[in-house]
């Protein structure tokens, strides 16, 4: 999910703010794996990963007429990630033998920097219309959206 919001200062460049989130959850029934002695282990657990941003862009906008919007752009910002540690049972013994250092990878802040490569906005009418990014670095690679305009 993202929710942006850019303020064109003349017809080719606007700045803007984004917020993005996202949730990953895996529940596993039955999960099999090797300990650390070599003796297979069978487990059911579930997690769950998550990461949000807030960051400002600075978009260059070109090939513009009323109803298309092309763009490319930059997007500087903060991304906050979370991992939820394991939980069911024996999720303690699943949590120490597979993914020791998981938790210290992939939770915390970071700074986060990405390059919008490509962008389009279609305007059906005056005011609503639909476009899609592409783009190089966190926290996407496509994105694909309602847009409004004011």
């Amino acid at each position: 999910m993202q929710l942006s919001f850019d303020y064109g200062l003349s017809k080719v460049v606007s700045l803007g703010l984004a917020f993005s989130h996202q949730r990953v959850s895996i529940n596993a029934t039955d999960f099999t794996y090797t300990d650390d002695n070599g003796y297979p282990r069978t487990e059911t657990f579930n997690t769950s990963f998550r990461r949000t941003q807030v960051a400002l862009r600075a978009l260059f906008h070109y090939g513009n007429v009323d109803q298309l919007d092309m763009y490319s752009g930059i997007r500087i910002g903060i991304l906050n990630r979370g991992f939820k540690n394991f939980e069911g049972p024996n999720a303690a013994d699943l949590d120490e033998t597979i993914f020791e250092d998981t938790v210290d990878v992939l939770s915390g802040n970071r700074f986060s920097g990405s390059i919008t490569a490509f962008g389009l906005r279609y305007y059906f009418t005056e005011n609503i219309g639909a476009g899609f990014e592409l783009n190089l670095g966190a926290p996407y690679i496509a994105n694909i959206g309602v847009s409004g305009r004011f």
